[in-house]
């Protein structure tokens, strides 16, 4: 054995550079492969497409052009945004379920003081000559959670008890060497 081994560099990045190499040869050949004997795809339906872009392009230019955005948008655009500054502010009549409005809404109605003295007849009432306004609906309150029972308590499983630790195998005594050949 000698005091000085050989050094030898790691041959890693030059394996990942080789085998990236091979990849690149290969695109490189079958790029050239193409040029030369590939020639173009035969589409039956390209004409149709071509046509069918331009019409589809000469459309959108009419509308662009009807609606004026076609040269300069920046007068159409102004005018939209004039539009939306003029529009009235309302409240939103949309409800959030679960907000303070929700739950005041879902509120049941209160009910009808009952008449202090039953014994008097109510009065008659004309009926009016011409039917009265429909009224909005009271809103229908929220259904009801269902009703869960608590879960069962969990009941602890036995402990188990561990199997015996098994018993070494003792080898057979080996015979000796006393008998006869």
């Amino acid at each position: 054995m000698s005091a000085t081994a050989p050094h030898n560099p790691p041959r890693g990045p030059l394996v990942l550079l080789g085998v990236i190499a091979a990849f690149a040869s290969f695109a490189v050949i079958a790029a050239l492969l193409q040029i030369f004997f590939g020639g173009k795809p035969a589409d039956p339906r390209s004409k149709v497409r071509l046509d069918n872009k331009e019409e589809v392009a000469k459309a959108q230019l009419d509308l662009l052009k009807k609606s004026g955005l076609a040269d300069n948008a920046d007068a159409v655009i102004a005018k939209a945004v004039e539009q939306i500054g003029l529009r009235k502010l309302e409240a939103s009549k949309v409800v959030v379920p679960g907000s303070p409005t929700a739950i005041k809404q879902s509120a049941p109605a209160p009910t009808p003081a009952p008449d202090p003295d039953p014994a008097t007849p109510p009065a008659v009432v004309p009926a009016p000559a011409a039917p009265a306004p429909a009224s909005t609906p009271a809103p229908t309150p929220a259904p009801e959670a269902p009703i869960v029972s608590p879960p069962a308590p969990v009941v602890a499983p036995e402990p188990v008890t561990p199997d015996p630790a098994p018993v070494p195998i003792t080898p057979p005594p080996v015979p000796t060497g006393s008998g006869t050949n």
